[in-house]
């Protein structure tokens, strides 16, 4: 196993307890002033203060007075040690302290509010008059709350924080707590005051500056006589779409009150909708911040924004316990952060909608995903280390939320939900206000469901990569079962990258019975002789891919539409053929061969994995129109029966996931060219426009139906789209339609859309958006020029933020030859050392360049042949 990194951490001698924080923001330079008292305790003996800053000017002397000697010593400007590219301000003391020092240290400074999504920043809207308005707002995670001030910031060094606000007039602002004074200064500005917050750590830190609006609920707790106050926050106008994430809010935070035996510690909880923001959101204690579309909502909004804010909601919440209230001990934890999360918004969304079905959203998308990233070599452990603070953004991915929370959930049902509950009471109220890690955790439910919880799950966190499992039924009461390592490139298959796990793991004739599969090669389990089929992996609970032999696998089709098989299964299973296609194991005529026998189900989830089943061939066949065309009346084919079904329109009484799935299947058969459902589309589109009615082009159609029409549309519907796009204040429309402008195959209106990707018409935080389609749909050549062209500019916008660059050059693994390969390999070769904060994205890129030139050069011949018989 590889040595852990050596970390790059603040020397332990001083710890902070308090900071008492100042600042003064003008909306006008975009400039702030800063003033901070921090109040720190000695631990070891020492002679020089270290501490965090980045981007930060010191206007004055600093002063530290020592509690014990009752002596302030200033320290000039000039004295003060800043090392911006270590981010470390460093001052030495005239005299030595000793252990056990309190010491109060004042630093002035000031700032610029950049535009660069990172600290405390400047965001901008258009009101309800088109007039823009500016606002000032913070995101500190994960290491930039040293951008608004010199700070201790590492997780483990929690304190409180006393927040107070000098802002412009005719503003308002908010902090983590509630306010507790308000002043008006002579020069006509507010000063503002803020109550104390609990210890925390810096990364929590937030306020916003702006002029807003917003609706309110209060809710009863548990353990404490005081109610909770809750508020939705959003620009004159928004704040009535923020209902759905309220009432989620208050439901919410009841749940997990009930559920950790632990109250929410703040009197309120404001969650705010933000127009730029790097993030979906952020979980800030107190004030949680959102982009529009993950907070915003209206009565006519698709399923899948509304099920998303719910979600997310959610998410943001448990964190108040599991992240805010217990804090990873290190970055190296993250997983404990946000795999908790994940697996409890999944958990509290799914009984406040049980209607959505969202564990088989999660099966089909969020854990497929992370399990399509974990089977590359170049993927991470769920548990990983990391020196730098300008390593930890590329972890925060699908192995550290999705892989994490698949691991909770194949936990949680091995123990049993009530053990899993008693060992999160235990946690939350033996490390609150504290920091924790994997080891406590493990502690926590083994003591609690009296399982080996350690000596199993150990090896999930600590080891890259899962298994897949090889079955075969040799006689009717036994299965034997092989297990290795799944990685997508079969020339990977060494024993120096093998693995074997202990497994708990369900079989479907004992649907009640969660078995331990050893860590062996080979295991040969008993099963029912009378079952007529086994579908091993019941639930999809475990994490792992299972591969049946001919026998096996005829039986389990047999029951495909029997009903005997959840829509999770079913799922997993569509998901499973697609891996092993992509690996080699399945043939693509088998796949081909095989997708008809799902085209019953009108599930929203099994649509979504009937059509990541033919992505691979899709992706096979990009350059080649005439077998592309040939594809898509297959797909028309297959597809036709659930749309027969479907019916174009929908009906009084329609479900939620009736109508998902409707908008899916209209919008795949008019981009694969069925007249009916492209003229209903554009008919629909052109109602709507003119009308402005939302009820004439349903929300539902529009993300797969907004692209199809472009695709299949010229110039002048593009310009409609672009148009729409600038027009429309919803800011998921915007996304929708920004999305769709990407789906041309006008290669003019191609390198258009690449030049407004990044126009001041379409938000920083959006541009991916645009830039990633044109790559995946018609525009892999031109994509690549432009981000060869503009990658220093796109560096320099976002600072080298790995988040927004992985983002920027997400579609670069579009290619599916090794002379692409090649190309982005020399590209990223010729860039400067100090550009390179991507690493790891751009290695899997070219590993995932690599799954796709092995399938095309293995299956293409084969797919013309199948699609030739049609």
């Amino acid at each position: 196993m590889t040595a852990a990194p050596k970390r790059f951490i603040l020397p332990d001698a001083v710890k902070p307890t308090n900071y008492k924080l100042a600042v003064d923001t003008d909306l006008e330079k975009f400039t702030f002033l800063g003033d901070v008292t921090i109040e720190a305790v000695v631990k070891e003996p020492c002679n020089e203060i270290v501490l965090n800053s980045l981007g930060l000017k010191y206007t004055s002397d600093a002063e530290i007075h020592n509690g014990r000697t009752d002596v302030t010593e200033k320290i000039k400007v000039s004295d003060l040690g800043c090392n911006e590219k270590d981010e470390r301000l460093t001052f030495k003391l005239a005299e030595k302290t000793q252990a056990g020092d309190v010491l109060k240290i004042r630093l002035q400074y000031s700032g610029e509010l950049l535009d660069n999504l990172k600290g405390f920043y400047r965001s901008n809207y258009v009101d309800e008059n088109g007039e823009t308005q500016w606002l000032a707002t913070t995101q500190c995670e994960p290491t930039d709350a040293r951008r608004i001030l010199p700070c201790w910031d590492e997780p483990e060094l929690k304190a409180t924080f006393e927040t107070e606000l000098i802002i412009p007039p005719r503003f308002d602002a908010l902090s983590n707590m509630g306010e507790i004074s308000r002043k008006t200064l002579p020069n006509g500005k507010t000063h503002i005051s803020f109550a104390k917050t609990p210890k925390m750590s810096s990364y929590l830190l937030a306020f916003v500056i702006g002029k807003f609006a917003y609706i309110e609920e209060t809710f009863e707790r548990h353990g404490s006589k005081q109610p909770c106050r809750c508020r939705v926050y959003a620009f004159a106008g928004k704040e009535s779409q923020g209902k759905l994430a309220l009432e989620t809010t208050v439901k919410s935070l009841m749940w997990y009150e009930e559920f950790f035996k632990v109250d929410y510690p703040l009197d309120k909880c404001d969650l705010i909708a933000i127009p730029d923001f790097p993030t979906l959101a952020m979980e800030n204690w107190g004030l949680v911040t959102y982009r529009e579309v993950g907070l915003l909502c209206t009565d006519q909004s698709s399923t899948s924004s509304k099920s998303m804010i719910v979600l997310v909601v959610a998410h943001e919440l448990a964190h108040q316990w599991f992240g805010n209230l217990v804090t990873m001990q290190w970055w190296k934890e993250l997983w404990l952060n946000e795999s908790f999360a994940t697996y409890m918004e999944f958990l509290v969304s799914d009984l406040l909608h049980p209607e959505w079905e969202l564990w088989s959203d999660f099966v089909t998308q969020d854990y497929d995903s992370a399990l399509t990233l974990d089977s590359l070599l170049t993927s991470h452990p769920v548990e990983i280390d990391v020196s730098l603070a300008q390593e930890i953004d590329e972890i925060f991915d699908g192995i550290s939320y999705s892989k994490g929370c698949a691991l909770m959930r194949m936990c949680i049902t091995w123990i049993g939900m009530d053990s899993f509950k008693q060992a999160m009471r235990t946690y939350m109220s033996t490390h609150s206000y504290g920091n924790a890690t994997t080891i406590d955790l493990w502690t926590a439910l083994s003591t609690a469901s009296g399982k080996p919880v350690g000596d199993v799950m150990r090896d999930w966190t600590a080891i890259q990569g899962y298994p897949f499992l090889t079955c075969s039924r040799p006689s009717p009461d036994k299965v034997v079962i092989k297990q290795k390592r799944f990685l997508s490139l079969s020339k990977d298959d060494t024993d120096a990258n093998n693995h074997l796990w202990t497994i708990p793991i369900i079989s479907s004739d004992a649907p009640d019975t969660v078995v331990l599969l050893p860590a062996e090669e080979t295991f040969t389990l008993s099963v029912d002789p009378k079952a007529s089929f086994i579908k091993l992996n019941l639930g999809q609970t475990a994490l792992c891919r299972v591969l049946y032999d001919d026998k096996m696998l005829s039986d389990l089709a047999k029951e495909i539409k029997s009903g005997k098989l959840s829509n999770i299964d079913l799922g997993g299973i569509l998901n499973d053929i697609a891996a092993f296609s992509s690996k080699g194991l399945i043939s693509a005529t088998q796949v081909l061969e095989l997708a008809p026998a799902f085209n019953f189900s009108t599930d929203s989830s099994i649509i979504s994995g009937l059509l990541s089943l033919f992505y691979d061939i899709s992706h096979a066949l990009k350059d080649s129109p005439e077998n592309r065309k040939k594809f898509d009346l297959y797909k028309i084919k297959v597809f036709k029966p659930i749309y027969d079904s479907l019916g174009l329109e929908h009906k009084e009484g329609d479900s939620d996931k009736i109508k998902q799935s409707r908008g899916q299947v209209v919008g795949m058969m008019a981009s694969s060219g069925e007249e009916t459902a492209l003229k209903f589309l554009r008919e629909k589109f052109s109602a709507f426009l003119k009308s402005g009615d939302e009820s004439e082009l349903p929300s539902d159609y529009r993300s797969s139906g907004y692209c199809s029409l472009i695709k299949h549309g010229d110039s002048s519907l593009w310009k409609e789209m672009k148009s729409h796009f600038e027009k429309t204040t919803d800011a998921t429309e915007k996304v929708r339609a920004l999305r769709a402008l990407g789906c041309t195959s006008d290669k003019a209106l191609i390198q258009e859309s690449l030049q407004y990707a990044i126009s001041e018409s379409v938000k920083q935080q959006d541009s991916s958006y645009l830039l990633n389609t044109v790559a995946r749909r018609n525009g892999l050549t031109e994509y690549f020029e432009f981000i060869k062209t503009n990658y220093e500019k796109l560096f320099k916008k976002c600072e080298g933020a790995p988040t927004q660059l992985e983002h920027y050059c997400g579609g670069l693994d579009s290619f599916n030859s090794e002379k692409g390969a090649a190309e982005v390999k020399a590209w990223w070769d010729s860039l400067k050392p100090e550009l390179k904060t991507i690493e790891r994205h751009i290695s899997q890129s070219l590993e995932t360049i690599a799954i796709a030139t092995a399938y095309y050069t293995r299956e293409f011949d084969n797919i013309v042949a199948f699609l030739g018989k049609q």
